[in-house]
């Protein structure tokens, strides 16, 4: 291994899953070769900066739909769009990627925009009141 977990021993880049170990991913699926090295990395790949704000704020099924409508129905079909009827190619197929997470970033942009902070605030400091008014620490029976 090289140390950033992208390589399998032999030098063939391998998934992420198995890391290259068994035959398939490491020599013949579609990212087993150096050119595949950009997707195999173990690193996880991020959606937008935004997305992490609404996930947070206990948004997830929002951001869920949100995610699912950006890239499956705006951005696969742009990318089909732009990469086989304009004939880009592989430019048209990211572009159509790139498109849509564009779109996502803008609606998690105006919903974090929109957003009431200070409700927000007074709903976390209720939660975490809720957990305040515990009769014994969640620790008080622990032997040592």
């Amino acid at each position: 291994m090289d140390g950033d977990g992208g390589s399998a021993p032999s030098g063939k880049v391998g998934c992420p899953a198995c890391d290259g170990d068994d035959g398939y991913c490491g020599s013949n699926a579609p990212f087993g070769s150096v050119a595949g090295r950009p997707f195999a990395d173990r690193r996880r790949v991020e959606g937008p900066p935004n997305e992490g704000v609404a996930v947070g704020c206990g948004w997830q099924a929002l951001v869920a739909y949100i995610n699912i409508g950006c890239y499956y129905f705006i951005g696969v079909p742009l990318g089909a769009l732009l990469g086989f009827k304009f004939d880009y190619g592989i430019k048209g197929l990211w572009g159509g990627m790139i498109g849509g997470t564009l779109i996502q970033t803008i609606i998690l942009l105006w919903i974090t925009f929109r957003t009431d902070w200070e409700k927000e605030v007074e709903e976390a400091r209720r939660r975490l009141d809720k957990w305040d008014d515990a009769k014994q620490p969640l620790l008080a029976n622990v032997q040592r």
